[in-house]
């Protein structure tokens, strides 16, 4: 019978073996760790992106679907507004309103509803920015 080698004993030099093994190791654990890093980061903008667009809604989007067929509805979601987009709003409301009170007055007072549509096409919110003396 011939005597056969195991695999470990073909190794001459076996702490060259030993420092490759410990080199494989190590590469092993840095990226093991730098794959926990990346997995940690895309968690936090996970949640940062989540925090903003599902969290800051004040009607999310849903939608229901037919068990059988192709139809589909859904809602329309809403973000929840500011202080500062509520006071916008109505700000261009009440100018709007403004716009819309003057435009009656000059309608009502007769005359050419050219020259009064022309007049009031100037009585507008920019007015100012593009024309220096309004009619």
């Amino acid at each position: 019978e011939m005597e056969r080698l195991k695999r470990h004993e073909f190794t001459l030099d076996v702490d060259e073996r030993q420092r490759l093994l410990n080199k494989g190791d190590d590469e092993i654990d840095e990226i093991a760790e730098v794959a926990e890093l990346e997995n940690l980061a895309m968690l936090f903008l996970k949640e940062l992106i989540k925090k903003e667009c599902w969290d800051a809604m004040e009607v999310k989007g849903k939608s229901l679907t037919l068990f059988v067929g192709d139809l589909e509805v859904s809602n329309f979601p809403l973000c929840k507004q500011t202080e500062e987009q509520i006071a916008e709003v109505e700000r261009v409301l009440a100018q709007f309103s403004h716009e819309q009170l003057v435009d009656s007055e000059l309608g009502g007072g007769g005359g050419d509803e050219e020259e009064v549509g022309a007049s009031a096409s100037l009585y507008g919110s920019h007015s100012l920015k593009y024309c220096k003396d309004p009619v």
